[in-house]
């Protein structure tokens, strides 16, 4: 990251309007900012070069310098949850079309954990990517890694009555199961299991944590929640659209696509919210290829596209703000930050 870098919260601002700046700086000392209108930016050596006109600002001089982070990575945040601790069981389960499986990290599809503290349940690609339960601290894993750019039905499953956790996947061909499923079960250790309180967020798209990590790389499709110990054709059932008991949430995205929500079209409207604006209106696993506009097929249009390193807002407090005054010609204008680090002029 640079030194000194800084954005405005908006692009075109009009005279009476306000704008405001946020910066991130790890100089030494306060840093400096002035207000340029921008006469030419071209810094080709052959060209005009830079030409800036001074203008007056009331926020011009020193500010104190501070360190901003930067949080990548695009994942759907649902803060309205339901209480899960005291469930008989749980299953989670997304339809998802994987495009960097076995990176050597841990990728999140749908998630009610804490990777800190390693409390809560998640469903889970593992560093080899293979599909992989969280149960406390309790990892359960298939060992079979998926293929890239496939899709597959993915769960993981918590049956409190016997005390196991399953997890598995089943490849897709046009929203259809080919081949056996994969599933593994475990015990679950005494101590080990702890479900996630009514306070933790769930994630889809990330394992969790603050800040959030183990983002997914690929496109996940209608997850969801039930809270009992499913089978694989409860499953199917509930990827399928059909109401059934225990269903806690799922995630339609096909609905509200022009928006950053996503829609639970379960029983408890658990809606929630995109960060980092991932890819939506992506092909799902039933996309035909004969209707290429996804207004007009939105059910083949329902995938979401998450990315490690997609970002939309720092979501950096404010330094200062400009008004503009009413006189203010029509410009482009710019605010020059700079300080010192290290001895010398950044």
């Amino acid at each position: 990251m640079l030194p000194i870098a800084g954005y405005a919260d908006r692009l075109s601002v009009r005279p009476g309007e306000t704008i405001a700046f946020k910066v991130s700086s790890q100089t030494e000392g306060p840093y400096s900012a002035r207000l340029v209108r921008v006469i030419s930016g071209d810094a080709n050596p052959a060209g005009p070069g830079i030409v800036e006109e001074k203008v007056a600002a009331a926020f011009e001089g020193p500010h104190p310098s501070r360190s901003q982070p930067v949080h990548l990575g695009s994942y759907g945040l649902i803060e309205q949850v339901a209480d899960l601790s005291a469930a008989p069981g749980l299953t989670f389960l997304a339809t998802i079309w994987p495009t960097l499986p076995g990176n050597g990290r841990r990728q999140g599809v749908l998630s009610a954990f804490d990777p800190a503290t390693r409390i809560g349940f998640s469903l889970a690609l593992a560093e080899d990517g293979s599909v992989e339960a969280h149960l406390g601290t309790l990892r359960v894993k298939t060992r079979v890694p998926l293929t890239v750019r496939r899709w597959y039905r993915v769960w993981a499953v918590y049956d409190a009555a016997s005390a196991t956790v399953r997890v598995g996947h089943v490849p897709l061909r046009a929203g259809m199961l080919e081949g056996r499923p994969v599933e593994v079960s475990e015990a679950v250790p005494a101590g080990a299991a702890a479900l996630p309180p009514a306070t933790m967020p769930w994630h889809i798209g990330a394992l969790g944590g603050s800040p959030v990590r183990g983002h997914f790389n690929g496109k996940i499709e209608a997850p969801a929640i039930v809270s009992r110990a499913a089978s694989i054709d409860d499953i199917e059932h509930v990827a399928g659209g059909d109401a059934m008991p225990g269903l806690v949430a799922r995630w339609d995205f096909a609905r509200a696509m022009p928006t950053t929500r996503i829609v639970d079209a379960g029983p408890r409207r658990l809606n929630g919210h995109l960060v980092n604006l991932p890819a939506r209106a992506m092909t799902g696993a039933s996309w035909t290829g004969r209707e290429m506009c996804f207004r007009h097929a939105p059910r083949e249009y329902g995938a979401i596209h998450f990315h490690e390193d997609d970002l939309y807002d720092c979501g950096w407090e404010t330094d200062f703000t400009w008004t503009v005054p009413r006189d203010t010609r029509s410009g482009v204008y710019a605010v020059r930050i700079s300080g010192q680090l290290g001895g010398k002029p950044v």
